[in-house]
């Protein structure tokens, strides 16, 4: 999305747009960073995700120049696939206060750009739950079965009675699965 974002400050760093959207696993956005006026020296920008296990800005640095800094540069933010079903996400792209000896740039702190990632990974999802039996060594296991396991997915179960309350005296099984449509705990709980 363009032009919602667009911001010019008294020293005339333009960062356009300043909020835009992307996708996993791959749906990127442009952001193009110019100057109001011709500066006397470089014009350095680092810019840097608030959180690279959603987002990445390429390049990380600009250098705006009395050639450039009218047509400007061009920033690209792409989403970070993870591969974990976390919903959208929101990513800040953070920009350092400009470096320059032109005093009429140095230290402007332009405005940062939020990034909104949509993801593209399936919440796991349960169908069923059903204990089975197994060796009499083994007292007792429990059978999920369902969608959305991605390699080590971890599952943790609790022993609930009927207010939906963990019981006091509760063992927690825990473990990890490889992408597969079911998988076996054991034991689940005391018997």
């Amino acid at each position: 999305m363009h032009g919602p974002g667009r911001v010019t400050q008294l020293g005339g760093i333009i960062i356009d747009p300043t909020q835009l959207g992307v996708g996993e696993p791959d749906q990127t956005a442009d952001v193009t960073i110019t100057l109001y006026k011709a500066p006397l020296s470089d014009v350095i920008l680092t810019l840097l995700s608030s959180d690279p296990y959603e987002c990445r800005v390429s390049p990380d640095s600009v250098t705006l120049d009395s050639d450039n800094w009218h047509t400007g540069l061009t920033l690209t933010v792409s989403p970070e696939d993870e591969d974990i079903a976390d919903g959208t996400q929101t990513c800040i792209i953070t920009t350092s206060p400009a470096v320059s000896t032109d005093t009429y740039y140095s230290g402007i702190d332009p405005p940062d750009i939020t990034v909104t990632v949509t993801d593209d990974d399936t919440p796991l999802a349960l169908r069923a739950v059903l204990p089975a039996f197994g060796p009499a060594s083994q007292d007792m296991a429990t059978v999920l079965r369902g969608s959305g396991f991605t390699e080590n997915t971890e599952i943790t179960m609790r022993q609930r009675d009927e207010n939906g309350d963990v019981t006091g005296n509760n063992q927690e099984a825990s473990s990890m699965v490889s992408k597969t449509e079911h998988i076996r705990l054991w034991p689940f709980m005391e018997r």
